[in-house]
């Protein structure tokens, strides 16, 4: 069958073919309608039930306009979807449902209000890197670092239905030492390198840290911010929102000890 047909809000798709078996009512109720989508590809074919047609899809999409970073507007999606239903009877499908991105249409579309409240449910929980666990000494820079890598993906995942890539780019890294002092760094430090960067100094200028002043056990809290960002078709993002979202803490206890230098004979007698 070669045909065409139009939904209310400008999507035209032709050439579809589609066969479709009407569904009865167990409980006796008689035949039910059926549902179908029906989509455009990136390179204009069509899209039924998530398989692709030989069909292709027209160029008329007025309201939709394609994410894209910086928000430049204009562009037709790569993808989009009418959500059709053919009544008992019936031989036309009548579009219940819209959805593509930016769509005012009727269907939940994936907004980034509803994207950052599931991006601070996935935010990950950053382990805290250093040389002193379980125990570290006074008045030497204990080496610190966020163990993680400075970009994550999260996705894709399905929000209200669609799919949503993720992307996480580190912001910064809240520290509590746990000795009363705190302090925000703008990078993850990195991982000690006792071999290629070792450091032999009160202070490491290679590398983050803090130096405690005073004994005891102290429960350091770790706290990663990020800025994020999603995207409808993988590989368009935008911001999820304009200011970075902060990942639940993680703690790491360690023991701070006092050495002492202690004189001993030389054991080759000189």
């Amino acid at each position: 069958m070669d045909g065409s047909f139009q939904h209310q809000q400008g999507i035209v798709v032709r050439g579809v073919c589609v066969s479709v078996t009407q569904v009865s009512d167990p409980g006796g109720g008689g035949p039910q309608p059926v549902y179908r989508s029906v989509g455009c590809a990136a390179d204009g074919r069509v899209i039924v039930d998530g398989v692709l047609g030989s069909g292709s899809c027209g160029a008329r999409m007025p309201h939709c306009k394609l994410l894209v970073e910086g928000g430049a507007p204009g562009r037709q999606p790569p993808v989009a979807y009418a959500y059709q239903r053919q009544d008992p009877g019936s031989s036309g499908w009548v579009t219940v449902g819209f959805w593509c991105p930016q769509s005012s249409g009727p269907v939940a579309v994936p907004n980034a209000a509803t994207v950052r409240d599931q991006v601070l449910r996935l935010l990950p929980g950053v382990a805290v890197g250093t040389t002193g666990s379980p125990a570290t000494l006074v008045n030497l820079q204990t080496v610190l670092w966020a163990d993680t890598p400075v970009r994550r993906a999260l996705g894709p995942v399905r929000i209200v239905g669609q799919p949503v890539w993720l992307r996480l780019a580190f912001a910064h890294a809240s520290w509590d030492f746990g000795d009363g002092t705190a302090e925000v760094s703008d990078d993850p430090g990195k991982a000690y390198d006792p071999v290629g960067d070792r450091c032999a100094q009160v202070l490491c200028p290679d590398y983050y840290g803090h130096v405690y002043r005073a004994r005891g056990p102290v429960t350091i809290v770790l706290r990663v911010s990020w800025r994020a960002s999603y995207s409808l078709d993988g590989s368009h993002f935008v911001p999820v929102d304009p200011d970075p979202l902060t990942g639940p803490a993680r703690t790491q206890r360690l023991l701070v000890r006092q050495a002492r230098a202690v004189l001993v004979p030389n054991p080759g007698g000189d």
